[in-house]
């Protein structure tokens, strides 16, 4: 999603079906699973007080990624109609990966659903769920908005989720910290946690070098 904060308006979205939602949750109820909604405004999670959604929530929503307990939603999600947003990203957490890979697959079979399947900390699987949809199509659609060349553009990734957006823009440029290959010309001095994007950008305005 790209949004204008100035007017408070669109500009790109490519959110879930509703009836592909409505399936998923009632997948996650059957095992014990974290369960996380992304929409315009919020990010809710099932209000199930499970196992699953406690240990997800400690490491997941309160520790390094986020960091957002105070600004997280807790709603019914037996009661999905009552959520008027639409979802932009499905984030789901279980122990149990092979009702995961099942879900998975059944997955697959929907036309314009990308999924992501993998381990991921303490041996949970997680299942990213999502419209096909790539950060480089998010530019894209940015530069149309503003009128602006993508030769002229500038990206910095840490990840493999953004390779094809670093590959797409005009300056590709790599973290530090990334934990795999980027295939950038470029890596930033410092990581994310050492304000690399901010460094980066300083010493390009200040001193004119990219």
């Amino acid at each position: 999603m790209i949004k204008d904060i100035i007017k408070n308006k669109i500009i790109y979205q490519d959110s879930l079906d509703s009836n592909i939602v409505k399936k998923l949750i009632q997948s996650s109820q059957k095992i014990n699973s974290a369960f996380y909604i992304l929409t315009e405004k919020n990010m809710y999670k099932d209000n199930r007080n499970n196992k699953a959604q406690h240990d997800i929530d400690e490491w997941y929503i309160n520790g390094e990624f986020y960091n957002i307990a105070n600004n997280i939603a807790t709603i019914d999600l037996s009661n999905f109609e009552t959520l008027t947003e639409e979802t932009n990203r499905i984030l789901f957490f279980s122990m149990d990966s092979n009702s995961l890979e099942k879900i998975n697959k059944d997955l697959l079979q929907i036309k314009n659903i990308r999924t992501k399947f993998e381990k991921t900390y303490k041996n949970y699987q997680l299942l990213l769920v999502s419209r096909i949809y790539s950060k480089a199509i998010g530019v894209k659609n940015m530069c149309n908005f503003m009128q602006i060349p993508i030769k002229d553009t500038i990206a910095f990734g840490d990840a493999e989720n953004d390779i094809e957006m670093l590959n797409t823009v005009g300056l590709g440029i790599g973290m530090k910290n990334s934990k795999i290959s980027l295939n950038t010309d470029k890596i930033t001095e410092y990581t994310n946690n050492d304000d690399g994007v901010a460094k980066y950008l300083e010493n390009m305005l200040t001193n004119g070098e990219l």
